[in-house]
């Protein structure tokens, strides 16, 4: 018998069951949301188990994304919501972003504070997952007040406010309930 995880198929069929459970329930806790997330996070960790494999055809990564970049026409996606457009079409923007991160990651040294920074967010992703929600929503509600509607300017906004919530956690890490963070 083949174990289910080694079987991409079977796994992200089982995602895709999780999916629409997710779309058509309530669950407290974001649970749902989670739900929704699972295929996005085995497209991930797939094309990773098989990334070294790849590694040697950076170029082809590049180019095929893009190609896809310019022919796919971007889809919506507010897992808050449960909007998703056409969720094939987000598949594929989510495969296209995978090889784009990739693709930056090798062929861009990070070096001085930026590769800093990126350990330092590494190391830190507990207390951004537990607070990126709060900072989502302090982007949205500024971004409304300045009256822009840019999901850029929101994801900035949540940025820069993780990047001093880690800062401060960092500081006081040893104090209190931060050190199990």
């Amino acid at each position: 018998m083949i174990p289910i995880k080694s079987n991409n198929f079977v796994v992200l069929g089982l995602c895709f069951i999780l999916l629409l459970i997710g779309l058509q329930v309530n669950l407290p806790f974001g649970i749902d949301e989670g739900l929704t997330a699972t295929p996005w996070l085995a497209m991930g960790i797939i094309y990773f188990r098989h990334a070294t494999r790849w590694s040697n055809h950076l170029f082809l990564q590049g180019a095929l994304f893009v190609i896809l970049l310019l022919i796919i026409p971007r889809e919506s996606l507010d897992m808050d919501s449960k909007t998703y457009g056409d969720l094939s079409l987000n598949f594929i923007w989510a495969l296209i972003m995978i090889l784009f991160l990739t693709c930056a990651v090798k062929l861009i040294p990070l070096q001085g504070r930026l590769n800093g920074m990126v350990e330092l967010w590494g190391t830190q992703t507990m207390i951004i997952f537990i607070l990126h929600p709060y900072t989502n929503n302090i982007g949205h509600i500024l971004d409304q007040k300045i009256g822009w509607n840019s999901w850029l300017l929101r994801f900035f906004i949540s940025i820069v406010c993780l990047q001093g919530l880690i800062m401060l956690k960092r500081r006081y890490a040893h104090n209190g309930l931060l050190k199990y963070v």
